[in-house]
């Protein structure tokens, strides 16, 4: 259990360290500009906005681990490879479009210029809300737990770490205490999300071959994990091991894969890195 722990602890750091930086950086630049241009009075918008962002990010949470905390045997086997599918292809499409469409500054200022100097102190609070929400919802899918993973209270410290992280680089860069090589920070925090997803469809198409829903192919391509110890330990590399284990966690490593599995897994890597390569050129 406490390598599993390690594992998603490293997982939530860095899911919550790239989304709760978007988030806060969002933030900050909208709080600045208001205090700025001599608009204060809509920082009460600004924060009912994320406000209810936030909580409506915690409910969709405590709905979706609930469900699936719910379910056993091969219900939950067939939900948990759906819904792993369901999420890897939701989350790449959102990491592609963030690509292709990059959070704009100027756009961002002159919107909330626009909505302010219209008294539309709502329009404001919207704004705000879809920003963060689109980080809250990515984060909640990210952190779905697999079958035999702890719940996210296992993995609570990383999140918080990752989140405070987060606070303080966005804090400092706004006031300028720090710089920061943006396309440098997204472009890692970008593969390590798409390594993250691809893993997910990799999972969800082996509960999902598991539960008879698809066929297997070939039962092992190979099987890299190496034996276990005479008094029953796991070697470091094993998928049960320690650093096998943070793979696992973060990345859906799996030592000895089903063909499927793997094509699947190979599959959305070249289509996630190659969107990403066609887009980045624009």
């Amino acid at each position: 259990m406490v390598l599993l722990d390690a594992g998603l602890f490293s997982k939530h750091f860095i899911v919550l360290l790239r989304e709760g930086f978007e988030a806060f950086l969002v933030l900050f630049i909208i709080l600045g500009f208001l205090s700025k241009t001599g608009r204060s009075q809509f920082r009460k918008s600004v924060f009912l906005g994320a406000g209810l962002a936030v909580g409506l990010s915690l409910l969709l949470a405590l709905v979706l681990y609930g469900f699936h905390s719910s379910l056993e045997g091969q219900t939950g086997k067939i939900f948990e490879g759906i819904t792993m599918w369901i999420t890897a292809i939701l989350l790449g499409g959102m990491i592609l479009w963030l690509i292709r469409f990059q959070v704009n500054v100027s756009a961002m200022k002159e919107e909330t210029a626009r909505l302010a100097d219209q008294n539309r102190g709502w329009g404001l609070a919207l704004l705000v809300f879809f920003s963060i929400f689109r980080e809250g919802a990515e984060t909640v899918l990210f952190l779905l737990p697999k079958e035999g993973e702890p719940q996210f209270m296992a993995g609570l410290g990383g999140g918080l770490l990752g989140l405070g992280t987060a606070f303080g680089l966005s804090w400092a860069l706004f006031r300028g205490l720090i710089k920061l090589n943006y396309k440098a920070f997204f472009g890692t925090t970008t593969a390590l999300l798409l390594f993250m997803a691809a893993g997910m469809a990799a999972y969800g198409t082996h509960e999902l071959i598991e539960a008879g829903w698809l066929p297997a192919l070939q039962a092992e391509i190979w099987n890299i994990n190496p034996a276990v110890g005479i008094d029953g330990s796991y070697p470091a590399l094993h998928e049960k091991g320690w650093f096998g284990g943070v793979l696992k966690a973060i990345f859906g490593y799996n030592g000895n894969p089903d063909l499927l599995e793997f094509l699947i897994w190979l599959g959305y890597l070249i289509i996630g890195f190659g969107l990403w390569a066609k887009w980045s050129k624009k």
